[in-house]
């Protein structure tokens, strides 16, 4: 008998370690710039970024990481912070995306 030997891809996921970082950065860099900063949470069950709002408390940010890369999952975390804050011109808009890099340029030096 011959034994066949089914791999699976294997799926990988930013580790919670990683992600918690990126949102600690992101989050520090939202509050120097006056913006509110919003929940975030990972998730396996989303494809895409989500904004979850509710009446009386704060908005929750769902973020896909398995499969994505660090650089991808920080694009949506900006992106969340700048959604729930709609920054009303894009000077304030360019200030929080160049500050966000610079602080992620020092993390991952």
């Amino acid at each position: 008998m011959e034994k066949s030997i089914v791999r699976q891809a294997s799926v990988t996921q930013l580790p919670s370690l990683q992600f918690a970082q990126l949102v600690w950065h992101v989050c520090g860099v939202a509050r120097q710039h006056g913006l509110v900063v919003p929940g975030f949470r990972d998730s396996r069950s989303v494809a895409v970024r989500v904004v979850r709002r509710r009446v009386g408390h704060e908005p929750i940010v769902v973020i896909p990481t398995i499969g994505r890369s660090a650089d991808q999952v920080l694009f949506d975390v900006v992106d969340g912070v700048l959604a729930v804050n709609a920054p009303t011109s894009p000077s304030e808009r360019s200030a929080f995306l160049a500050a966000t890099h610079r602080s992620h340029s020092l993390l991952a030096a």
